[in-house]
């Protein structure tokens, strides 16, 4: 890549070639032919140069230019006909990047110098826009930088760090007070010239705006934004030394206590919206996963599960209801569970379908302004399964209405045999003696429960309705698998504050057979709150556990149907 030079500015000049239209520097008119249009991928690896970014919505290369200098060249997809309708309206994203970019250069920020923007349309709408600039020699994205140079194992110091961080800071600051307000502003859009002086160049400008004067909170936002795309490389002193560089210690920047705890507010919520965006893939199209509509039907699913294998778990869940009901896992009018077997061609492979059913019009009229049981419990099942807290992985959600309302809705998720609800699992290992080795093997279980608990709640992951029924166990090796059911009660990027733990916490206790003793409940309280200290002394928090469950009693399920007992005494 090369870098921006000082060079005699080149006139701009209008740029028209087939379905092209835009703005390109005059001494560049050549090298954008209709053979390079025609085929962008083809024509960058025919004259050396190489890919470095292919997704759904954009692409990128970097190529040489007719001087040696080397060009970046980004295109932007339209994902579907929504935003073609858009962009009657407004400029495409590459047209935007180039006014912003060229106001930057004109106000004298380091930025890539900016050389045309193009637009490719149909019958009047676009189809994708192209971006170009020159390249910086040597460039590596500042995010990966850090990783490099001050990750674990690394040998610098941290002087270098520290003038790193408060050049960043002094950037951030000319930045806004230039006006520039960066919707996307992450340690990625910022590039590091390692072969030159080091400083640091603002990329990826489709997303931002000039305007006449940034508020206080807009320049929080983005240092927020920018400290949480850091935030396992920088410690509280290393934000400290970022904020005096930027604010020079003076008006609000002179209370840097006070202004990290207001940005540690604001990169918390950004960090739950984050989660809950991320949650949200499985809607969409992405490489894992595909949504489309198949006969009367509309699926949400895995990219390597067949449509056709959903249709025929469907299929045979609905035999299983209408032949052998008494092999269902549950049947009520809202909600019918049964197992299937999943049609791979191998032995053993099994799916739990849930069936849900609109009875009432009122049921159906509901599910119209939020999301249906059904949906939350697939987003919540990948959610789960994509941050390993449970490996049972979801296959599908599928849906099917009628006059636009809900008429059955499907969730299917894999579910092999070895799994057990966790009350009928400790029955089965421990509710038959007190060996030394079983006193032994109880413990670790505890210890290794207590934690998944502590794990899910330190991601911010709450589930209302958390008793043992509602909790898969799987045992391998000396170790344990839990997973999670009943995922409609999950609510994901929910902070898990003293009063929803306790709820937790009583469910749990209230579901759990009475010979696990008061000794074996403190213990799992104890190794919870090493995984997730709430602030509450652990005294009171077994008194107030103990005291709300005496209320409620245990219930439980056993092989023999369920069970109630008295809570156990101290």
């Amino acid at each position: 890549m090369g870098s921006p030079t000082n060079r005699k500015p080149v006139p701009l000049a209008r740029f028209s070639v087939k379905r092209f239209r835009g703005v390109v520097r005059e001494d560049l008119r050549g090298v954008f032919t209709d053979d390079f249009l025609e085929d962008i991928e083809a024509a960058v690896w025919r004259t050396g140069g190489r890919i470095i970014k292919d997704s759904r919505v954009r692409w990128a290369a970097i190529f040489p230019g007719p001087d040696g200098q080397a060009l970046f060249i980004k295109k932007f997809r339209i994902k579907n006909w929504k935003e073609r309708l858009k962009y009657l309206l407004l400029p495409s994203r590459a047209m935007k990047e180039w006014n912003v970019s060229l106001a930057l250069r004109q106000k004298g920020m380091e930025i890539p110098n900016p050389v045309g923007a193009m637009e490719k349309t149909r019958w009047g709408l676009l189809d994708e826009s192209l971006y170009i600039s020159e390249a910086i020699e040597d460039a590596q994205p500042l995010i990966d930088f850090f990783v490099e140079r001050f990750g674990a194992g690394s040998s610098k110091g941290d002087g270098e760090k520290k003038r790193l961080i408060a050049t960043l800071g002094r950037t951030v600051r000319r930045l806004h007070d230039r006006g520039l307000f960066q919707a996307d502003m992450h340690a990625g859009n910022f590039l590091i010239n390692k072969g030159g002086d080091g400083a640091l160049h603002l990329i990826d400008l489709h997303r931002a705006r000039i305007r006449k004067f940034l508020s206080h909170r807009q320049r929080l936002w983005n240092i927020a934004q920018l400290f949480y795309s850091l935030n396992s490389a920088l410690d509280q002193g290393d934000k400290g030394i970022f904020l005096e560089a930027y604010g020079e210690k003076k008006g609000p920047f002179s209370r840097l206590k006070t202004l990290l705890m207001r940005i540690e507010g604001i990169v918390n919520g950004i960090k739950r919206r984050h989660q809950r965006s991320r949650a949200k893939r499985c809607l969409g199209e992405s490489t894992l996963f595909t949504s489309h509509r198949w006969k009367a039907y509309r699926l949400y699913r895995s990219r390597d599960v067949l449509k056709e294998n959903l249709l025929e778990m469907i299929n045979a869940h609905r035999e299983t209801v209408k032949i052998q009901p008494s092999r269902l896992l549950k049947n009520s009018p809202k909600t019918v569970v049964s197992m299937v077997e999943i049609p791979r061609g191998s032995s053993g492979l099994r799916a739990c379908v849930k069936h849900y059913r609109y009875p009432t019009a009122w049921g159906k009229i509901k599910d119209c302004f939020r999301y249906s049981k059904g949906k939350t419990s697939w987003v919540a099942a990948n959610e789960l399964f994509r941050r390993g807290i449970s490996p049972l992985k979801p296959l599908a959600y599928i849906e099917k209405r009628r006059f636009g309302l809900l008429k059955e809705s499907f969730f299917i998720t894999e579910s092999p045999p070895d799994y057990l609800e966790m009350d009928r699992y400790l029955i089965k290992s421990f509710g038959n003696g007190q060996s030394r080795d079983s006193v032994t093997k109880k413990r670790a279980f505890i210890q290794e429960f207590a934690r998944c608990i502590g794990r899910l709640h330190r991601s911010e992951i709450f589930h209302r309705d958390l008793k043992t029924c509602n909790i898969l166990t799987r045992e391998r090796s000396g170790h344990w698998d839990f997973s999670f059911i009943d995922l409609d009660a999950v609510r994901l990027g929910t902070k898990v504050d003293s009063r929803r733990a306790l709820k937790n916490l009583v469910q749990i206790n209230c579901s759990i057979p009475g010979f696990l003793g008061y000794g074996d409940r403190v213990r799992f309280l104890k190794w919870y709150l090493q995984t997730y200290p709430i602030p509450l002394h652990e005294r009171d928090l077994i008194n107030t556990i103990l005291e709300e469950s005496r209320e409620r009693g245990v219930v439980y399920v056993s092989p023999e149907g369920d069970v109630t007992e008295e809570v156990l005494r101290k």
